[in-house]
């Protein structure tokens, strides 16, 4: 039987590549392992430093195109009925599923940080939490309620809550408008994904007092819902010369090269349908597995980090090669991490 993900391969892919370039910039931007190093290799430090971590708008477009592909049939301009009694049940449902690995990361971190506090004195290293704290985090709050993150990344765990819902809504909205003005709900539907994606790119993006709300990320996020439908019929050459015009448009008015990540991104997801190619075998289970259990590894990786630099840094401090060599093994200790938090929290839910 075929793998109702065999024509994803794409998607894992691109996920396996941001998720190691998170990580590797986490490795080179806390603890005394990266401080021991960098003088070093300062050239690949300062890159993975100020470049890598803009492989999170990767994610944020392949969110879009997932989530569009959840909500709008494969051969219709507009998406699913969405009842207004169902908008508390879709959201809590996604809250669930990223919630599982993300508490269990958090308690990791939590204990993670506990240790390395008691083994060496490193600014980086988190302050014992409040409960205050711990339930803004639990809540995905803790940046609107402005407390300390206990661990790198959250903050896109719960922008990614809120674009899910802000997206729902959205959806039910226009439906609802349409209904009420009896005109095709797939063109509401259409131009509430527009009008949201070019508030965000022309206006909300550029500000940077905005980057706590799903607003802000909604014009990459929008890339991905328009990637999708113009990876499908029947309006594919109409979506895709729309997105590059807005991508075109996004850049002219303010370039930002998180926007041309995402272009970028979103040009790959909705022309790579039409092309018949694909990896071996071989890297395209490589691909599938490391794509899968890319949010496991983009969770668990800083606790992993957390611990095993304050050992690295306790025993043998300063020492420029036994410090990269920590760095590499926590790099391999995070994917085995994230491959069992996957099997464990991840996979079962998917199947439940």
């Amino acid at each position: 039987m075929k793998d109702a993900r065999s024509d994803l391969w794409h998607i894992d892919a691109i996920k396996a590549i941001a998720s190691q370039l998170i990580v590797w910039h986490h490795l080179v931007a806390y603890g005394p392992m990266a401080e021991a190093v960098s003088p070093h290799v300062e050239d690949l430090f300062d890159w993975l430093y100020s470049h890598a971590r803009q492989a999170v708008q990767a994610f944020l477009v392949v969110g879009g195109y997932l989530a569009a592909r959840s909500f709008c049939p494969v051969r219709s301009p507009g998406a699913s009925r969405i009842a207004l009694s169902a908008l508390p049940r879709l959201i809590w449902s996604r809250y669930v599923r990223l919630a599982r690995p993300y508490l269990a990361a958090v308690a990791l971190a939590i204990l993670s940080a506990a240790i390395a506090r008691a083994l060496v004195d490193d600014p980086d290293t988190p302050a014992s939490p409040s409960l205050w704290q711990i339930l803004m985090h639990a809540l995905l709050i803790h940046d609107l309620a402005d407390v300390p993150a206990l661990s790198a990344g959250v903050w896109y765990v719960a922008i990614d809550l809120q674009l899910y819902a802000l997206f729902a809504l959205s959806l039910w909205m226009s439906q609802r408008l349409a209904a009420m003005a009896s005109i095709d709900s797939g063109y509401m539907t259409a131009a509430a994904c527009l009008i949201l994606t070019v508030a965000s790119l022309l206006w909300v993006n550029r500000n940077p007092a905005f980057d706590e709300w799903a607003p802000y990320f909604f014009g990459s996020y929008g890339l991905g819902i328009m990637a999708y439908r113009a990876s499908r019929p029947p309006s594919k050459s109409v979506w895709l010369a729309g997105m590059v015009v807005l991508l075109v448009a996004a850049l002219w008015v303010d370039w930002r090269s998180r926007i041309a990540i995402a272009g970028a991104t979103a040009l790959v997801l909705a022309t790579a349908p039409a092309f018949s190619w694909s990896p071996g075998k071989h890297l395209k289970d490589i691909a599938g597995r490391l794509g899968k259990m890319s949010y496991s590894l983009f969770l668990v990786h800083y606790p992993v980090g957390l611990f095993l630099g304050a050992v690295v840094a306790w025993l043998w401090p300063g020492n420029p090669v036994v410090n990269g060599l920590g760095m590499v093994l926590v790099w391999l200790l995070s994917l085995a991490a994230a491959s069992v938090m996957y099997a464990l929290l991840e996979r079962k839910r998917m199947r439940a």
